[in-house]
């Protein structure tokens, strides 16, 4: 957030002293959960939290206590769960208000990188790179790692929720599709499977060989639940000796817990 007010005029004045920190790193997530919760987190619960808030105390301690309100923090035989909670409305709010500066052009660019981060400069249009800069200039889009390769992706998770949360169904299906055309453009098989995973979330027109590529794609990849997924929608589409076999692997995969892929069909 911009820093206004007295210690905006302090910060003017040179009266203040400005440090930087750096996120906490995971190790650290993990010391501040164990000191909270009095046991060693469990160790996809900790990784889900520290990918959740980027190394932010703040939104750890607010997801923390988000989950403890709702009774989602519990012994485990792997040490402490704690389930996946939203973020408080109030913290969103916050989190929105620092984006509502954003002319609808940025926004836009900013919700079509949420949506399929890490984003290729290959996708961004001549006409948007002025905004580009701008958004990163303001800290709300970041490069991603390896920084010469110029991808793109949101400084924080938190502003994904945020830039999505003020969407509607119909919005968010449409920059899916629009994402998902501008990564096919590229003709490269990692973005080929993010345009085809947001074009079947977006309601898109998918062909059965699309489909059966995406579920062999991500078999191979160890996204077992969306090899699913896509198999299903190709087995709907027309009979299918490869997709089947996808689809029979990838349950296999999944183990005897149907609750890891029925939520997907």
């Amino acid at each position: 957030h911009a820093l206004t007010g007295a210690v905006g005029r302090l910060l003017h004045e040179d009266l203040v002293t400005v440090t930087d920190l750096v996120g906490l790193s995971l190790d650290e997530t993990r010391t501040v959960l164990r000191r909270h919760l009095g046991a060693e987190p469990r160790p996809e619960s900790l990784q889900r939290l520290y990918g959740a808030t980027a190394g932010n105390p703040l939104f750890l301690r607010e997801l923390t206590l988000a989950a403890e309100r709702s009774d989602r923090v519990r012994p485990g035989p792997f040490g402490i769960e704690i389930e996946p909670v939203r973020l408080p409305a109030h913290v969103l709010d916050t989190v929105a208000s620092r984006l509502g500066d954003l002319r609808p052009e940025q926004r836009r660019i900013a919700e079509l990188v949420a949506l399929a981060q890490p984003w290729p400069p290959a996708a961004t249009l001549p006409a948007e790179q002025a905004d580009v800069d701008d958004l990163l200039d303001a800290g709300v889009l970041a490069l991603a790692e390896p920084v010469d390769a110029g991808y793109l992706h949101l400084a924080h998770p938190v502003y994904v929720e945020a830039l999505l949360a003020g969407l509607g169904a119909n919005e968010r299906a449409e920059r899916r599709r629009t994402a998902a055309h501008r990564l096919l453009a590229l003709n490269e098989e990692p973005l080929r499977f993010t345009a085809l995973c947001l074009l079947s979330d977006g309601g898109g027109e998918l062909l059965l060989a699309d489909l059966v590529w995406a579920a062999e794609y991500a078999h191979r990849a160890g996204d077992h639940a969306r090899a699913v997924q896509a198999a299903e929608r190709a087995l709907a589409l027309a009979p299918d000796a490869p997709a089947a076999l996808v689809r029979a692997s990838a349950l296999s995969a999944l183990g005897d817990d149907p609750v890891s892929y029925t939520h997907l069909t």
